[in-house]
């Protein structure tokens, strides 16, 4: 059935909130008013669009650090994919006594199931670089319609209904999915990175469920023009495999 509204728990520490869309998302910054009523939330998101880039560090490169006002908080942005700026805030930017309790990151503008998708996508590369740190994370992603992840792609814009929506809808989603998690005794204590898929339709009797990653891979990420190959993400097809009812390709499209 649908999540009931409960008090939301107040994590032991900070929030580490980060992205692989770019600090411009309007979901990241959805994300962060999500997000305070659990604590504090630092934000370190890419300062360019990261998408697809997994778990990549960057080497042999000046990185560069800024600050920008999203929701009315100053927040950091840094020249580098998710798992750099999980990498410096842990490392560079935060003392110990700022330390992060958790790491989110999202929410990723379309879906991330399946194999192919889900080890290419540079928000689940953000908690995993997290785990490495020690911490657990959380990567949220929203399922859209592809003509939104085009136009988004285009010209970095959503159409303000569309935005309006996933704003109303996307607190209690999350706030369903954390509260299932912050039950679990060793969840804030174990490096483990939950990979979260949220439908773009709701059902009326929507819940939160477990899945396993379904065996999905992606086609062709390239396309020849006169001026030679640009590069996209490949196309999901289960190509005509029996997927487990339970696996998260099925689940999210029941």
């Amino acid at each position: 059935g649908t999540a009931t509204a409960t008090a939301p728990i107040t994590l032991p520490g900070p929030i580490l909130l980060t992205n692989d869309d770019g600090v411009d998302s309007p979901l990241l910054e959805h994300a962060l008013i999500y997000l305070r009523k659990y604590g504090e939330v630092i934000v370190v998101a890419p300062a360019t669009e990261q998408s697809w880039k997994s778990k990549c560090m960057t080497r042999r490169q000046r990185m560069a650090a800024g600050e920008v006002e999203i929701a009315g908080q100053t927040c950091h942005t840094f020249s580098g994919t998710p798992s750099d700026c999980v990498n410096y805030a842990v490392h560079n930017l935060l003392p110990p006594d700022r330390r992060p309790c958790l790491v989110v990151s999202g929410q990723n503008l379309g879906q991330n199931v399946g194999l192919g998708y889900t080890f290419s996508s540079g928000t689940v590369g953000g908690t995993l670089e997290g785990n490495i740190a020690g911490l657990p994370g959380v990567a949220l992603s929203r399922q859209l319609p592809r003509e939104v992840v085009k136009e988004w792609g285009r010209t970095r814009s959503i159409d303000p209904k569309v935005t309006e929506r996933l704003y109303a809808e996307g607190e209690r989603l999350v706030d369903a999915v954390l509260g299932k998690l912050l039950r679990l005794p060793d969840f804030l204590t174990e490096p483990v990175t939950w990979s979260v898929n949220m439908p773009f339709t709701l059902a009326e009797d929507w819940a939160v469920q477990p899945a396993v990653m379904a065996p999905v891979p992606y086609s062709n990420c390239f396309t020849l023009h006169d001026d030679g190959y640009y590069g996209d993400a490949g196309r999901q097809d289960p190509g005509g495999r029996e997927l487990r009812p339970d696996s998260d390709w099925e689940v999210l499209r029941r």
